[in-house]
């Protein structure tokens, strides 16, 4: 036996080497229970005492999405739309965030419409620029949202730099990795506090699952609150989500060789080129200088600790 680190690879098909204890099956079984039997003092020292809350399939599904980025503890969500308006609702009455002007429709939508609702002021910003990061931060902002690659443009930003930025002036840095997911991407190794996942997409990558995940650098207020906020609003659906769960394990345990082999980042690439070569009225979208714009993004991309790995296998196309 060693005691080095298991690789991504191994992490996401083992699923941490979990058992189910009673049979020793290693497919682990999907817990139903909404409700569970006190112990004769009136506790419950299993951990579990209600199913809207908290669900053992979940808990695991929940243990190797933490392992996978590097985080302290990972929740999971009913959609990945409730795993980000949940970061926003834990956030005090008032609080300034500042978001991008490029991210997912339905989030940038409900941070224009619905957001303010609840009191919260939203400034908006081009994340691919520091520069412009750095002169949209105000003293009250409480929060920086990223998306990284951001959809449906994959502009790429700078997590490290951002999170200085964010931390300089007191806000906590929350990324939306949905596209790079831990292959590529491990924002908190980067200075990230939350790291949040649509499993919908690459980490399930069925089509079968609807699904949303955070994960944590560490234990501190605004993760407390996260909590609370998902137990109070029902955002994880227990019951359902512990099949879910299990549907999701299938997609979590290939999605690093979903994006590696059969190369899903190499022919994205490949396409890029033959559109630098192709038809003048075709052109990747998001950029003003394509050559110049993505070989920063690449530079960003290959920094420690995925030095060696190519960007996500995404791209944008659009027509002159």
């Amino acid at each position: 036996m060693t005691d080095r680190p298991l690789k991504p690879r191994t992490l996401a098909a083992q699923a941490l080497g979990a058992i189910e204890p009673e049979t020793k099956g290693v497919a682990l079984p999907v817990h139903v229970s909404t409700t569970f039997i006190r112990d004769p003092d009136n506790q419950y020292r299993t951990g579990y005492s209600y199913g809207r809350p908290d669900n053992a399939t979940v808990r695991q599904t929940e243990a190797v999405i933490a392992a996978l980025e590097g985080a302290y503890e990972a929740l999971m969500f009913g959609s990945g739309m409730a795993a980000a308006t949940s970061v926003i609702l834990a956030l005090p009455p008032g609080s300034r965030v500042l978001a991008p002007q490029v991210c997912y429709w339905g989030f940038r939508d409900w941070l224009i419409n619905e957001a303010p609702l609840f009191g919260y002021r939203v400034d908006h910003v081009d994340m691919s620029d520091t520069n412009a990061v750095r002169a949209a931060i105000k003293p009250d902002t409480k929060l920086v949202w990223i998306e990284t690659p951001a959809n449906p443009l994959w502009t790429v930003t700078d997590i490290a730099a951002v999170a200085g930025i964010a931390h300089a002036a007191g806000a906590a840095l929350a990324i939306d990795s949905t596209a790079a997911t831990p292959v590529f991407t491990r924002p908190l190794s980067l200075g990230a506090d939350i790291v949040m996942h649509s499993a919908t997409k690459y980490l399930n990558g069925h089509s079968d699952v609807i699904a949303g995940a955070l994960a944590t650098a560490r234990e501190d207020a605004l993760w407390t609150r996260i909590r609370q906020v998902r137990a109070h609003h029902g955002a994880i659906g227990a019951q359902a989500r512990g099949h879910r769960a299990r549907q999701s394990e299938p997609g979590r345990r290939r999605h690093r060789r979903r994006h590696q082999r059969p190369h899903a980042a190499r022919r994205a690439a490949h396409v890029s080129h033959l559109l630098d070569a192709g038809p003048r009225h075709l052109h990747l979208l998001g950029v003003d200088a394509p050559r110049r714009r993505r070989a920063r993004d690449v530079r960003i991309f290959r920094r420690p600790p995925r030095a060696r790995r190519s960007p996500a296998g995404m791209i944008a196309l659009g027509t002159a």
